[in-house]
């Protein structure tokens, strides 16, 4: 099973990206804009190293691993582009603790629209359960945030934003 594919993973983790550039899997390829990790988080490109080494092996996603990889994006179109990576992989729908987690993603870069967009997304596909204390803080915090600094005069909208016109593209690829 996994094990040697933890062992294969574990001694390609602490490679350099460089000794990895010339390999023949997908890293590259998946990863955000260099600048935007160099800039952020400084272990940030080792993490999508990681994640797309656990999707080469098969390891399933679920809403947990969608919860830890929302604490890496910094823009609001490093979490669509994560999302759209991640979604085909996952092995169950989103739960309401990871759509919250990426609703708050989304309120830390400022971007209450995408949040508010998927506050909507998880109460069309989650039901009675999206509809809780926790997830209705969430999104009070997100349009909170969303009203201070440079985002503070800007008005709603929901239906252009980021994680909307990202849904749409997907919708548009699939039909």
């Amino acid at each position: 099973g996994y094990s040697k594919a933890y062992v294969s993973a574990i001694s390609r983790f602490g490679k350099s990206p460089n000794s990895m550039a010339g390999s023949d899997d997908i890293t590259n390829a998946t990863m955000p804009d260099n600048d935007v990790i160099n800039n952020t988080v400084p272990d940030t490109q080792k993490v999508y190293e990681l994640l797309d080494i656990m999707l080469g092996i098969g390891v399933p996603l679920d809403g947990f691993s969608v919860t830890s990889l929302m604490a890496l994006p910094s823009t609001p179109e490093n979490i669509t582009s994560l999302l759209k990576r991640i979604e085909p992989e996952m092995m169950v729908e989103l739960s309401p603790a990871a759509y919250r987690s990426i609703i708050s993603a989304y309120a830390r870069t400022g971007d209450a629209s995408s949040a508010c967009w998927m506050f909507e997304e998880m109460i069309q596909s989650r039901g009675n359960q999206g509809r809780n204390t926790e997830s209705w803080n969430v999104i009070l915090g997100a349009l909170a945030k969303g009203c201070v600094g440079a985002n503070g005069g800007n008005a709603l909208d929901i239906l252009n934003s980021s994680a909307a016109r990202a849904r749409r593209n997907l919708l548009s690829e699939t039909s």
